[in-house]
Parts: C-alpha cells; structure tokens; sequence
C-alpha cells in the first residue's frame, strides 16, 4: 500500500496531475472502474472533496477505462 500522503509529497504536490496519473497507471494494469475510484478515495485533496472533484476523478476513470475504438 502507498504511503496516505503519497500524492502530496514532493514531487507529487500537483493533486490534480498526479490523480490523474495515478488513473491512468490503475488502468493500465487492468484494475477495474471501482477499484479506481477506491483507490483514489484514499487521497483525496487536501481541500476535501467537493462535486467539482467528485465528478473529475468518475470521469477521468471512464475516460481510462473506455474501450480503445470508442474515440
């Protein structure tokens, strides 16, 4: 298991980028749309989640997760 404060330590202080990296790593390892958001839902932004959040991270996870002719 990562460290909690994985994404928020040097060099990994950029929550959104490093989130989204985090995604893109779980999918392409075959974890699951669920698995995913579980996972990210244990480093969350220092600022709490909020929809605006919420609703970034369930898109970038479908967006991972699509099937490669879908865009």
């Amino acid at each position: 298991m990562m460290h909690p404060r994985w994404l928020k330590l040097h060099p990994f202080n950029d929550w959104l980028r490093t989130v989204t990296d985090l995604i893109r790593f779980k999918a392409a390892h075959g974890r699951t749309y669920d698995e995913i958001i579980q996972t990210v839902r244990q480093y969350g932004p220092e600022s709490g989640w909020d929809e605006d959040t919420k609703r970034f991270v369930k898109l970038a996870a479908k967006i991972a997760k699509r099937d490669k002719d879908e865009l």
